[in-house]
């Protein structure tokens, strides 16, 4: 297969192959993937990340290798933000790529020009938007009812404890929004649950 390629989940900006001859930062972008990391790289222009590291992420074929036989344009489609864009989203928070007409690479004479127009406006809504940060949550759960009390469920999953995790998010009221929507309401019946969070630091924020 040749060169393929999809536009950018928020700009709807072409990312293009490296041999393209376009603007790096068109080719500069941030694979969000399901209860993953997201990963930042380049794209190849036929399916993979390629990361600072010199890793080689194949998402493409991560994604779509438990369908064999299905025809390209009913694969599952990656979720990819041109890094110019990204402002902390997770998985959940873009919708699939569409897939690039000109492949990434067949690009018109005006490309350049279609992708800065499309820049402008992308980063015209971002500025009135606040720019999502990193907050770290820090939640105990300490059981309220007697082990013979507990469903089933709930007692296999031995849930009392200290956990930390991570969070983007536009405040502090809508980082406890998130974790609060996390939280199984069956949980709410056995356990006592608690949260402290703050603001990342900015080592904290990049990692």
């Amino acid at each position: 297969m040749g060169f393929f390629s999809w536009k950018c989940a928020k700009s709807g900006v072409e990312i293009t192959s490296p041999h393209a001859g376009t603007p790096t930062w068109t080719q500069e972008i941030v694979l969000l993937r399901e209860r993953r990391p997201p990963e930042f790289g380049i794209y190849d222009g036929y399916g993979r990340l390629c990361t600072e590291d010199g890793d080689v992420i194949d998402f493409w074929e991560e994604l779509n290798d438990s369908q064999p036989g299905v025809e390209f344009d009913d694969l599952m489609q990656p979720r990819l933000v041109l890094e110019r864009f990204y402002c902390g989203e997770n998985y959940e928070d873009v919708r699939p790529s569409a897939y690039g007409e000109w492949q990434g690479y067949f690009l018109p004479e005006d490309y350049k020009q279609q992708a800065e127009e499309l820049a402008r406006v992308c980063e015209a809504g971002v500025q009135h938007t606040p720019n999502p940060r990193k907050y770290l949550f820090f939640v105990t759960v300490a059981q309220v009812n007697e082990d013979k009390d507990l469903d089933q469920e709930d007692a296999a999953a031995d849930l009392p404890g200290t956990y930390a995790f991570n969070t983007y998010a536009t405040s502090r009221d809508d980082a406890l929004d998130q974790f609060h929507a996390k939280v199984p309401v069956s949980c709410l019946e056995d356990y006592d649950i608690t949260a402290k969070f703050r603001e990342a630091t900015s080592e904290e924020g990049n990692c």
